[in-house]
């Protein structure tokens, strides 16, 4: 059951970090990673071991580049 969910959260998280790279105002499409985070996060709670890290590798290898984007997005509005 604990496979199944996570399995759904992770796919979850996919979906929304992908419809979040296809929208055009960037307020919007950070909202949607970080909801893809929030799923990410959930369906990590639920999976086993294997899962687990293949999701922490993952996030590794994305942390980055949504960090990038969120600390230049506030950067532009506190600049304004």
């Amino acid at each position: 059951m604990s496979l199944i969910l996570s399995c759904i959260g992770f796919a979850a998280a996919c979906i929304f970090a992908y419809i979040s790279t296809q929208l055009n105002d960037d307020m919007e499409s950070q909202v949607t990673k970080m909801s893809a985070i929030v799923a990410f996060i959930l369906s990590f709670i639920f999976s086993p071991l294997l899962l687990k890290l293949f999701m922490v590798g993952l996030l590794v290898w994305i942390w980055s580049y949504i960090g990038d984007r969120l600390s230049l997005l506030f950067y532009r509005k506190l600049n304004k």
